[in-house]
């Protein structure tokens, strides 16, 4: 998981490039249940990046990984 800093980095260039590309890389590592990988998709969900928003689920699932970032945006939902 996101324990490997080199993994999280790989995570922050996800998101900070290629849009639809970095989408499907959040998209597996969400599919390993990766909280940070879960929470940086919810961000393309929430601002629409290449996809319809839909956040909300991707932040929920995140927090019940306690993901504290994930924790607070369900939080900032309501």
């Amino acid at each position: 998981m996101l324990k490997d800093i080199n993994l999280s980095d790989k995570i922050t260039q996800i998101t900070n490039s290629s849009n639809q590309l970095n989408f499907i890389e959040c998209q597996k590592l969400a599919n390993m249940n990766d909280p940070e990988g879960i929470l940086r998709l919810g961000y393309f969900y929430e601002y629409g990046i290449g996809v319809k928003k839909k956040a909300f689920i991707h932040y929920q699932k995140s927090s019940n990984l306690n993901n504290s970032n994930g924790m607070y945006h369900v939080g900032h939902c309501y």
